[in-house]
């Protein structure tokens, strides 16, 4: 309760209000959101009259992500100056949409890089305990559902439990029951990208040298896993007609049966994994066909070509592809990630490297080793699913990153970090 307290007092600033809401909740009005921007931007103004913006590499490459990319949509646009009218307006309804997203994180970044850096985590540790609050809430109310928290749909909370949920364990280090019980919260909403994230874990850690507690992690995982199945199959069997958990098993036994031809709900694979799979999928053909980038919005005018080339398998029997190869629904990699490096090519792929490179250094030398771990982890939930806001959610990260000499200290509990 003393924490709790703590927070509350020391979170009545509106930026740091709003940054609860931008990370651990999803904005269903795209001009609303850009408000939010617009408040972070006067707050940096009136704030930080004085502070330089960063013209480092490191500090802004999201904003190299977000400017190649739109410059390539552009390129693209006026290239093609009697293309359809629908394909013109995916590449504006993209390039906006990325122009917002960028918008809102950078100002995010702009004012919270000049903010002491328990301010930050203190935002991240109430997203958390307010999406855990819902969370239990709706449960309540329908234990066999799954829940969405804050979030529009379950996968977006998983999205935000697996991208951070490490960054609380490494800096609340003697808060050991508060942190377990929202990790274990977090399997509420039931994403097969946070389970499959949190599995990727030991397996990192392995091959980064740290072998020591890998087999405490492994069992919990295990343990962790386990849960969610039988949950789902409870979920299934009784109270659920959509086959969600039992269409794993039944995708990998396509799959391996038949190979991609196995991707199609006629063969009992889940409409989503259809949808999900062949989009990754076909983003890594874009990318080989591409590869210096297509820019936003492009996948989506060129998608139904892709998988007339390379995926075609009669009828998909998935809705929502269906839906995206007649033209009705907008097609994206349905990856975060992906999304990224098939807009901007090599070029991104080259930038997140490096980043990861220099991240590593500089972690492995200040102790801050459970942030480079995260930020990986947050790069295998953005390659398994989208729907946040991926420049966002990267520049807390570079927030760290440019934090974290002082990080050792500061770490709540501990004066290290291991």
């Amino acid at each position: 309760m003393m924490m709790l307290r703590k927070i509350k007092i020391q979170l009545v600033s509106i930026p740091s209000m709003l940054g609860v809401f931008v990370i651990a909740t999803l904005f269903p009005i795209a001009e609303l959101y850009l408000a939010v921007g617009v408040v972070f931007a006067l707050f940096f103004c009136f704030s930080y009259p004085d502070q330089r913006i960063p013209v480092g590499i490191i500090e802004n490459l999201p904003l190299l992500f977000f400017l190649y990319g739109f410059l390539l949509a552009m390129l693209v646009i006026i290239a093609n100056p009697f293309a359809a009218g629908d394909d013109i307006s995916a590449l504006f309804y993209r390039a906006r949409k990325h122009f917002i997203d960028f918008f809102v994180a950078y100002m995010f970044y702009l004012y919270f890089r000049g903010r002491p850096i328990d301010e930050l985590f203190r935002v991240l540790l109430l997203g958390f305990l307010l999406n855990s609050f819902v969370g239990l809430v709706q449960f309540a109310m329908s234990p066999f559902s799954r829940v969405s928290m804050l979030f529009p749909e379950p996968s977006a909370a998983g999205y935000f439990w697996a991208a951070f949920i490490l960054l609380l364990f490494g800096y609340y280090q003697k808060k050991i029951i508060l942190k377990y019980v929202i990790f274990f919260i977090g399997f509420l909403v039931s994403s097969k990208a946070q389970i499959l994230t949190y599995l990727a874990y030991p397996v990192i850690r392995f091959f980064g040298g740290r072998k020591n507690n890998s087999k405490l992690v492994v069992a919990l995982l295990i343990f962790c896993v386990s849960t969610y199945f039988i949950y789902g199959r409870i979920h299934v069997y009784l109270y659920d007609s959509s086959d969600q958990y039992r269409s794993v098993v039944l995708l990998v036994q396509a799959v391996y049966s038949l190979g991609l031809s196995g991707l199609s709900i006629e063969h009992g694979v889940y409409g989503t994994f259809v949808t999900r799979l062949s989009s990754i999928y076909l983003s890594f053909i874009s990318l080989v066909e591409h590869p210096l980038g297509v820019g936003f919005g492009f996948f989506s005018v060129d998608f139904g070509r892709l998988y007339g080339e390379h995926l075609y398998m009669g009828s998909v029997g998935g809705g929502e592809l269906e839906a995206v190869l007649r033209g009705e629904k907008f097609a994206s990699s349905k990856s975060n990630f992906m999304e990224i490096i098939v807009s901007t090519g090599l070029v991104g792929v080259g930038l997140i490297a490096m980043f990861i490179v220099k991240l590593g250094r500089i972690a492995r030398s200040t102790g801050g080793e459970y942030i480079y771990y995260s930020f990986l982890l947050f790069l295998v939930v953005s390659f398994l699913a989208e729907l946040v806001n991926f420049y966002l959610y990267f520049y807390i990260y570079i927030i760290l990153f440019e934090r974290m000499d002082k990080l050792k200290s500061l770490v709540v509990g501990c004066a290290s970090n291991e």
